[in-house]
């Protein structure tokens, strides 16, 4: 939501209204420098709880003094941090085989997996837009939406992924992760990297339609 704006000023995409109506032009957010930031925390009270005081089971609302900050880090009390270009180091092979795997479970729509959820939708109508992706009357039933799978897709798409055949030490057999009832399971972080680089793009092209 609002990230078109960190996306180049001549981007195709910040001028089309196909997501919720509305041009963006924004420009990207402000990057803050290190002694800003330090500036931020120092004059941060640390909170014990993020509970309501009134009402345990909902989160307190954080004041406007706070800024985006819950807590502070003992990374930040390191005395070379202020120097470092590379504050943060995610770990890139982890994030991208979650990646995949929110991919695979979102596209052939397996149940409690997918991220195509009810609420996905009751937003969608909160925020009034994308109406054709808003729930049915009865507001437990989905849409069919373009970028899932149907049952016999999904059988094609995993039959697909069994007769890849890939060249020696270039990644495990990533057919074998294809389960009896076509699912999958156990893929390795480095054939996550080979599925999403290699395999999907070409298994989806029989599959979805030309726009997904």
């Amino acid at each position: 939501m609002g990230h078109w704006c960190f996306l180049e000023a001549k981007h195709p995409w910040r001028n089309t209204k196909d997501f919720d109506g509305i041009l963006e032009v924004r420009p990207p957010p402000r990057q803050f420098e290190t002694i800003d930031i330090l500036a931020q925390l120092d004059a941060h009270s640390p909170q014990k709880s993020r509970k309501a005081p009134s009402n345990s089971s909902r989160k307190r609302k954080r004041l406007s003094s706070e800024l985006n900050w819950l807590k502070k880090s003992i990374l930040f009390e390191l005395p070379y941090w202020l120097t470092h270009k590379l504050r943060h180091n995610l770990d890139v092979m982890h994030t991208k085989k979650n990646v995949c795997d929110n991919n695979i479970e979102t596209l052939m729509d397996i149940e409690g997996k997918t991220k195509d959820t009810l609420k996905t939708h009751m937003d969608l109508k909160d925020l009034d837009y994308r109406h054709e992706l808003h729930l049915d009357l009865d507001g437990k039933t989905k849409p069919f939406v373009s970028y899932t799978f149907t049952k016999e897709e999904c059988m094609g798409f995993c039959e697909y992924i069994r007769a890849v055949k890939l060249p020696d030490e270039f990644a495990l057999n990533i057919g074998r992760s294809v389960t009896k009832n076509y699912k999958f399971f156990g893929i390795k972080i480095h054939e996550c990297h080979i599925f999403l680089q290699k395999l999907l793009p070409a298994g989806i092209i029989s599959f979805l339609t030309e726009p997904v």
